[in-house]
């Protein structure tokens, strides 16, 4: 798998980004170990860091439930992960033959009769969840 350019940079930020958060918190485990309160750390930790405390004390707390690995505190993409689907592989399939019959033709249909098309289908083969009524153009 190729990585471009400006992917491969997200990701040397990123790790460095987690190699000095997991250097910053890193004294606090050693502080919590001794017994020692921790909460003025954190707070001191916050400052540095530029984050409000309330995210510190989680990162805190996911670099000393994975044995202080710096890759804990790597970034995870937001959203949805690539290859997750949100909808029925058998929706899916309703909606790419109602697009293929109704708009991938020479006279296109309008969208509200593409989108009652598919919602059609859906109800006759018992698909729950169809597309919303929040999709139909107003």
């Amino acid at each position: 798998m190729s990585v471009g350019l400006l992917g491969r940079g997200i990701c040397v930020v990123n790790e460095r980004l987690a190699k000095h958060r997991a250097a910053v918190l890193r004294p606090i485990l050693e502080l919590e170990k001794r017994g020692e309160p921790i909460s003025a750390a954190i707070g001191d930790a916050a400052w540095e860091l530029g984050l409000a405390k309330s995210h510190t004390w989680s990162l805190y707390r996911c670099l000393r439930e994975n044995d202080a690995r710096a890759t804990a505190l790597e970034l995870d993409r937001r959203g949805p992960k690539p290859g997750s689907k949100r909808i029925a592989e058998g929706v899916e399939i309703i909606i790419d033959e109602s697009l293929r019959k109704y708009y991938l033709i020479r006279e296109r249909s309008s969208f509200l009769r593409i989108w009652r098309e598919i919602r059609a289908e859906c109800v006759a083969k018992g698909f729950q969840p169809r597309p919303g009524e929040r999709s139909k153009p107003v």
